[in-house]
């Protein structure tokens, strides 16, 4: 559950992430040392596309928390369905999410669970956040049990890389490559690229032949996966370029 608290004497709103423990995790001093340890990665993590933690700890009745910054927008999912993206938005918007994992893998730190719900745009739509960094190797065996019984979407499946579904347990950051990749070919499409006949899809986005190629690149087997900063770096010439012919254009 995520609340929106307020702090009377800073000002600030702020979120307030509370777990519903899974049994044995938060239960001994093992599961709370734990948490404590993969919340205090999170601490490490401060960049503008990513959303700050502030604190972490357990309530009185033993649930443990994180207190986050409050961001004031709508997830890309919902954004998407509601208003919709230009090309030249959804290459940014990419951009900024892949410059958010690009800082995150520097310090070591996976994300796992990248989807078009864990990514928010404000209001304005000039800002980005990349949401939910949280915890996932300290749930790794519950997740790995509720994909049994889950369907692949409630899980995030449609945009997680087959490895990271065929082993719960996978730390390899290209995994977060392909789930970029999975959310930038939704912001096309509409959909995931979970099935048949991608490289057809693909080759009809109104993208030019360069982006093309490395949005199928995040799509491919783990070794044939651009890493987080040459991904950045080619959206941002991407893009670049798209800006200059527009302008020819214009």
């Amino acid at each position: 559950m995520v609340y929106r608290a307020h702090d009377p004497q800073l000002e600030i709103d702020f979120a307030l992430k509370v777990f519903q423990p899974y049994a044995g995790l938060t239960s001994n001093a093992d599961g709370r040392a734990r948490f404590k340890r993969e919340a205090g990665l999170l601490f490490r993590l401060r960049h503008e596309h990513i959303v700050r933690v502030y604190d972490a700890g357990d309530l009185p009745d033993g649930r443990p928390f994180i207190k986050m910054e409050y961001f004031d927008g709508l997830s890309l999912e919902k954004a998407r369905h509601e208003r919709g993206f230009a090309l030249e938005e959804a290459i940014t918007i990419v951009g900024k999410l892949a410059a958010a994992v690009e800082h995150a893998h520097s310090r070591a730190i996976l994300h796992r669970d990248i989807k078009p719900t864990n990514a928010l745009v404000s209001s304005n739509r000039g800002e980005v956040r990349l949401i939910d960094f949280g915890l996932g190797i300290l749930v790794e065996e519950a997740v790995a049990r509720a994909r049994l019984t889950t369907t692949a979407h409630q899980m995030g499946g449609a945009y997680s890389a087959p490895e990271l579904l065929d082993d719960a347990k996978c730390t390899d950051p290209s995994i977060d490559i392909y789930s970029l990749g999975a959310v930038w070919f939704w912001l096309h499409a509409g959909r995931s690229p979970k099935g048949a006949g991608i490289e057809e899809v693909i080759e009809g986005f109104e993208l030019d032949r360069d982006l093309r190629t490395v949005m199928h690149s995040c799509l491919l087997a783990g070794p044939k996966r651009p890493t987080a900063s040459a991904l950045v770096l080619a959206l941002r010439t991407g893009l670049r370029k798209l800006r200059v012919a527009s302008e020819r254009r214009g």
